[in-house]
């Protein structure tokens, strides 16, 4: 055979096997049927994926894609402003596979097949609600995202640092003055529920007070704060306001005067916002007055017997997990 012949005899087979591969080609089809109250559809394959959308039971969905326990969903305009594609567990639907396409054909519709998966999905809703009944359980609720800050349920862990704007609770107006000083230092966002959480902190903060008159309590004053504050949030999405209250101890680190008591017992009332910049990470804005509630000077006599630290605070946060 010349080589001519035997390159178009290639050419031929090529050609062969190609019409035959795109003759019997098939494309697998689902049908879903959402088999729970709510069904989360997520961005990713993942349990720990970011929920886009959320369908109520029995909603009918159609995938052309498998990948693992996941169906992707290609349009999902019904139930998501964005329209973008989605995955849903195998856990929560029903599957019937449609009849395969193949290529260049118009779709039948396989009778035999519809029926028998007809079946098997009447079979699963059966079993299904006799296991409900019979442990009596709630219908499912829709299941919080894992990584979501403004979701709550997750142990959270952060940095905050701001100003401070110190003063010292005298009798007579006019006498002390604010001190500028700082406060920095680590907190913790333990979720208590939807609405609430606690947040113990550990700061490094600065107090005292300036006065012309009085240069016994002209003083900045160094401390080891830790509050243990009750947090309550308003529960909405990209945006999380909040109020906190909640006691406050403080050891004195270093003063200008050995009169300075060691211990500073304190309320926190203050009022914030969480600004959510992905599903692991927050900033954190806050306003907080820290009113002393034990008088400072150790054996003071008169007016200076009652004297209490008084502090405003501004101060920015990031909140991780």
């Amino acid at each position: 055979m010349s080589k001519a012949r035997r390159i178009a005899v290639y050419c031929l087979l090529i050609f062969i096997g190609g019409f035959c591969s795109s003759l019997f080609s098939e494309e697998s089809v689902f049908r879903l049927k959402v088999r729970v109250a709510v069904a989360n559809i997520r961005a990713a394959p993942a349990t720990t994926s970011l929920i886009i959308a959320q369908v109520q039971k029995d909603t009918e969905l159609v995938s052309h894609q498998k990948e693992g326990d996941w169906f992707r969903i290609e349009d999902l305009s019904e139930f998501s402003a964005s329209g973008k594609a989605g995955y849903i567990h195998r856990s929560v639907v029903g599957v019937s596979p449609l009849a395969p396409v193949q290529a260049g054909k118009p779709e039948k519709p396989d009778e035999n097949v519809e029926q028998v998966s007809r079946s098997e999905e009447e079979i699963g809703t059966e079993i299904s609600w006799r296991l409900e009944k019979r442990t009596k359980s709630k219908p499912a609720e829709p299941r919080k995202d894992v990584r979501s800050v403004l979701n709550g349920g997750f142990v959270a862990f952060g940095l905050r640092a701001g100003l401070n704007m110190a003063t010292m609770s005298f009798p007579e107006k006019g006498i002390m003055t604010t001190r500028t000083g700082i406060g920095i230092g680590l907190l913790m966002d333990i979720p208590m529920g939807r609405f609430l959480s606690i947040q113990p902190e550990l700061a490094f903060t600065q107090k005292g007070a300036a006065s012309n008159d009085y240069p016994l309590i002209a003083v900045r004053i160094n401390y080891l704060e830790m509050p243990i504050l009750l947090k309550m949030n308003v529960p909405v999405d990209i945006v999380r306001p909040f109020v906190i209250a909640g006691p406050a101890v403080a050891l004195r680190l270093t003063g200008k005067y050995n009169d300075i008591k060691f211990f500073d017992f304190s309320m926190i009332l203050g009022a914030g916002a969480a600004f959510r910049l992905s599903d692991s990470e927050s900033i954190l804005f806050d306003l907080r007055y820290t009113m002393g509630l034990s008088p400072i000077i150790k054996e003071a006599i008169g007016a200076f017997a009652d004297i209490k630290s008084r502090v405003f605070s501004i101060s920015l946060g990031y909140l991780f997990f």
